[in-house]
């Protein structure tokens, strides 16, 4: 992942945390130093680099739009490192932020077009920002449609946020792979299997993709077959 610029490192806490459910956590982070975030600028997509001393470092994609000025905000599963660290410290625990890297989604480049967005678990987070971006200039694109698929129902994220989406005119189709008996009455199976219904108001839709790589090449080869050209399939890596 290259750098778009040589960034420095700037001193973040943790100020508020929403638990999505046990292991999967969104963190609110400010700067230490009032207004250190001022020049910070990132495209939707892209990721910073969280560090802390004597534990390491691990990527996170932003979840908070550009527009959104004085925090980030990450969402977060409970794994080991960086991760670890933040569940159990928890509120006031500091950080060290680098970035934005990664390419992110050009989305201002596609202004007046549809754009479905497709992803899956934890992968919503850079879809988000790219929705709670794009919410500040609706107007200013075509049909969105949002395809976000889970293994199970306690596993989806932002869920008290879809009913604000979609008063934004963002239609949502979630589907889970992998749901518990008699706890969903949605959809079941994989996120590719509902773009045809998602896209299918759409005029030559840009599609915007994160998430695991098998997702990524069977969402990416029926994208193509539904005519979608290849230069318009975008991830943000």
């Amino acid at each position: 992942m290259k750098d778009q610029e040589t960034q420095r490192s700037i001193s973040m806490v943790v100020k508020e945390i929403i638990k999505h459910n046990q292991d999967i956590w969104s963190f609110h982070l400010a700067p230490k130093e009032e207004g250190a975030l001022e020049n910070l600028s990132f495209i939707p997509g892209q990721v910073a680099v969280l560090s802390i001393p004597d534990v390491g470092e691990s990527y996170f994609a932003i979840a908070s739009a550009p527009e959104e000025r004085g925090s980030l905000e990450f969402l977060i599963k409970r794994g080991r490192g960086v991760s670890e660290a933040l569940f159990a410290r928890g509120i006031g625990a500091t950080v060290n932020m680098a970035g934005p890297l990664g390419k992110g989604y050009p989305v201002d480049s596609y202004r007046g077009r549809d754009l479905v967005l497709i992803g899956v678990g934890t992968a919503i987070a850079p879809l988000r920002s790219v929705i709670r971006s794009i919410s500040f200039r609706r107007e200013q694109f075509g049909r969105v449609a949002l395809i976000y698929g889970a293994r199970r129902a306690e596993d989806l994220c932002y869920i008290a946020e879809i009913d604000e989406w979609q008063q934004d005119s963002i239609n949502v189709h979630i589907i889970l792979s992998r749901p518990e008996n008699g706890k969903w009455a949605g959809r079941v199976g994989y996120v590719s299997e509902l773009l045809d219904e998602a896209c299918r108001e759409s005029r030559q839709p840009v599609a915007l993709l994160c998430g695991m790589k098998k997702m990524i090449h069977e969402t990416t080869e029926e994208l193509l077959r539904m005519g979608v050209k290849r230069e318009e399939i975008l991830t943000n890596y």
